[in-house]
């Protein structure tokens, strides 16, 4: 046998060795291959985190890893980092579209964690406009949608230099008027990005039909842990108690390190405003209020 022949016999042991290893895990037995993705997408209970990211999303991810003995997926691949813009150009143009991508980019995930006898957790904010393709597909999966005070998000977003030159601009979201776009600030920026994505989510959730979907606001859940409690119950999990949880939440994660802007009580009265103004589900969520701002 030739060195060529003896690497492809090699990969082909390798790879018989890889799916065995993997087989003994299986918890459910399947004699209908042929019909396994409808049977995963009919039976299965995901959990989603739809955000804007930088809101808590890898403390829920620890959080939820107290309560199951398998993995919660924080950003598996693919991230779906530009396939997450593209949804949302395309939000007008059909649902078989974002149907597609959630196929192509998370069916192995899905299908392995339903052969393992186990659910998919998903935490990544890529997914925040594949809502309404998820339930679709699968009308079993459950919802959390995690809001954070848009003065934090933005100050997180301008210290990673969102829209001037951070490595994953490419896939986020811009105003379709260029223009008015280019006239922005980078708090106008971020507080759109922060608005658009949390108002695409609502509007999904006014269309959802049914139980799915839980409303929580970061800063609750980094400080009471009856909020997680809250969130296990909503998913059906078991929750850890509470001495656990406080350890998880007082354990800093996914900590903003680098860059300098200040917090956002110590913003300008006119950085405020530009947000208040950029940012109408501040007030509507609470944190942002009316009677501080002449905007008029």
């Amino acid at each position: 046998m030739n060195e060529k022949g003896f690497m492809g016999f090699k990969g082909k042991i390798e790879d018989l060795s890889n799916y065995m290893s993997e087989k003994k895990y299986l918890d459910r037995s399947i004699t209908d291959y042929g019909g396994l993705p409808q049977e995963v997408f009919e039976k299965s209970e995901p959990v989603f985190v739809l955000s804007t990211g930088r809101c808590g999303t890898k403390l829920l991810t620890n959080l939820f890893e107290t309560s199951v003995n398998w993995p919660v997926h924080h950003e598996p691949n693919p991230r779906m980092i530009y396939a997450s813009r593209y949804a949302y150009e395309n939000i007008d143009n059909g649902i078989e579209i974002r149907k597609s991508s959630i196929l192509s980019g998370r069916y192995e995930l899905l299908r392995d964690a339903y052969l393992k006898g186990k659910r998919y957790f998903e935490t990544n904010n890529q997914l925040s406009f594949f809502a309404d393709a998820i339930l679709e597909l699968m009308p079993m999966a459950r919802f959390i949608h995690l809001i954070r005070h848009p003065g934090d998000f933005v100050r997180s977003g301008i210290r990673r230099n969102y829209y001037i030159g951070h490595d994953y601009d490419d896939g986020r979201i811009y105003l379709s008027d260029n223009q008015l776009w280019n006239s922005y600030s980078q708090i106008q920026k971020v507080g759109w990005l922060w608005n658009e994505t949390n108002a695409i989510i609502e509007q999904w959730k006014e269309t959802t039909i049914g139980n799915n979907v839980i409303t929580v606001k970061s800063e609750h859940l980094f400080t009471d842990p009856s909020v997680f409690r809250s969130i296990c119950d909503f998913v059906d999990i078991p929750s850890p108690a509470d001495n656990k949880i406080k350890q998880v939440i007082e354990r800093p994660v996914n900590v903003q390190t680098k860059g300098n802007f200040p917090k956002y009580d110590n913003w300008r009265s006119e950085q405020k405003k530009e947000l208040y103004l950029i940012a109408p589900l501040g007030k509507i969520y609470g944190y942002l209020n009316d009677s501080n701002y002449d905007c008029k």
